[in-house]
């Protein structure tokens, strides 16, 4: 007799609990025994496959450069060694690997970060805006000067990735600014000083004193270009051509009647067969 009643009831039903479920797709469970060597060392290669992937390292770069870039724009010191950096953006679980390409590849080929050997012989990296301004002033002289170069505008998201504080100075600035949005939505800011606003004194002499009623649009063109003034006329209608072209209404394909096609065999229909009297 048993020592213990009961036991071997219960051996009985846990061995045919494990039959029962022995189907099931579980790795490492094999003859009712679970062995779990196989299931570990398959989750650490799929780990190791995981955080070595090129989409996690992406991944690991793009965090760390909107960590620099987030700190730099609400004007905090943003210069830390790798380890610092790692462990500002909440990372510090990467593998080796991943901190050599990050020291190697990524950080130094990245443009939006600077590396700067310092004389203690660390690295640190820290944030590089693409405009070289940080401050209001800065921004304005930049943009008058690309304004006298004729060097063009610049992007909306320029200024708000490099200046600090970037909605609040196009804010402060917005009287002296000309801002247009391309086609593809981004927004261009050019320099626009006031006293551009209002016409010079000469200008408007000179548009008192020219009589134009006897004119037509040929000779008044001709007569702006002798002093340098480009019209812009030719402008609006390549714009109003456009707008017609587009919003000209599509002629429908008439449908033509069907011909009166002659079908094959038409010529034997009054044919008779004669395989009764055969």
């Amino acid at each position: 007799m048993n020592s213990k009643p009961g036991k071997g009831l219960k051996t009985k039903a846990v061995t045919s609990g494990l039959k029962k479920y022995k189907d099931l797709v579980i790795p490492g469970i094999s003859s009712g025994k679970p062995q779990w060597t196989k299931f570990n060392k398959a989750l650490s290669s799929d780990y190791k496959s995981l955080t070595g992937g090129s989409a996690y390292r992406q991944g690991v770069l793009l965090k760390i450069v909107q960590h620099l870039k987030s700190t730099y724009l609400i004007g905090e010191d943003s210069i830390y060694s790798l380890e610092e950096l790692l462990a500002k953006a909440q990372m510090q679980l990467v593998t080796d690997s991943v901190k050599e390409w990050l020291v190697t590849e990524a950080l130094p080929g990245s443009e939006r970060i600077k590396c700067d050997k310092y004389l203690d012989g660390i690295v640190r990296y820290s944030y590089n805006p693409p405009l070289d301004c940080t401050s209001e002033s800065e921004l304005l002289d930049l943009l008058k000067q690309r304004r006298e170069e004729s060097s063009g505008g610049t992007l909306d998201s320029d200024i708000k990735a490099s200046v600090p504080h970037g909605d609040r100075v196009l804010s402060s600035l917005r009287d002296r600014l000309c801002v247009f949005e391309r086609q593809d939505k981004a927004k261009v800011v050019f320099f626009d000083p006031p006293e551009t606003h209002t016409p010079e004194v000469w200008l408007k002499e000179l548009v008192k004193s020219a009589s134009v009623y006897s004119f037509n649009d040929e000779k008044i063109e001709d007569y702006l270009r002798n002093y340098g003034i480009t019209p812009t006329k030719d402008r609006f209608l390549e714009k109003e051509s456009k707008s017609k072209a587009i919003n000209k209404p599509t002629q429908r394909r008439r449908k033509l009647p069907r011909r009166n096609c002659i079908k094959d065999n038409e010529h034997v229909e009054d044919l008779e067969t004669y395989d009764e009297f055969m």
